[in-house]
């Protein structure tokens, strides 16, 4: 997961944490969470476009759940229909 959210930090501000400030927050996030440094930068490269991958985008959706409480999801996806699909059937199935 932490993979993911380095992949899309990248993605929004670059490679390099001395400029994308949300990308020095998820590295100090990984290294509190004992992640290795060797992943850290091969998904750095990844995202940057030096390796191939899966890409993956931070999407948001929103809803409503039970008593009309509006609910807004933001996901970490590489299909935006599946994903989609998912969070619809999650609101259908918890709203009785």
């Amino acid at each position: 997961m932490l993979g993911r959210e380095i992949q899309v930090a990248v993605k929004a501000g670059g490679p390099d944490p001395a400029v994308n400030g949300k990308l020095r927050d998820v590295i100090a996030k990984c290294k509190s969470n004992n992640m290795p440094n060797d992943t850290i930068e091969r998904s750095i490269k990844k995202a940057a476009g030096n390796e191939e991958g899966v890409e993956y985008e931070l999407v948001t959706y929103e809803g409503y759940g039970p008593s009309g409480v509006a609910v807004i999801v933001e996901a970490l996806t590489d299909n935006r229909n599946r994903a989609a699909a998912n969070v619809r059937n999650a609101f259908t199935k918890r709203r009785r």
